[in-house]
């Protein structure tokens, strides 16, 4: 995604930010030719917003709907880390739990208190 702090926010960026959004979304789970036509879409949008791009600053905010736009997918981007954080931590906890020195405990007393 376009970083926001050394660009000014342009219906370009913007469209690159929201095809960014989308292709990332979906992951490896799209074809190429997909996100081929996610690709051609944006780019064809981004051209019609260049055109009318005055009328655009007049009645939105194009600078803060793509720092909206990269928040949003450095959020998601951090979810689906802490995602994948919590699958290997339980992972790693089962395999800890069923391995042969993890069952058997000789220190462990077997009762409470």
């Amino acid at each position: 995604m376009t970083d926001t702090t050394t660009t000014a926010a342009t219906p370009n960026t913007v469209f690159e930010g929201i095809e960014a959004l989308i292709t990332n979304a979906l992951g490896d789970h799209e074809s190429a030719a997909t996100k081929a036509r996610i690709h051609a879409a944006t780019s064809a949008l981004s051209a019609i917003g260049s055109i009318v791009e005055p009328f655009l600053a007049d009645h939105m905010d194009v600078q803060g709907l793509m720092n909206g736009l990269v928040k949003v997918e450095q959020g998601s981007g951090q979810i689906e880390e802490g995602v994948e954080d919590i699958i290997a931590a339980i992972h790693k906890k089962k395999d800890t739990a069923s391995s042969p020195a993890a069952t058997t405990n000789s220190s462990y007393s077997g009762g409470i208190g």
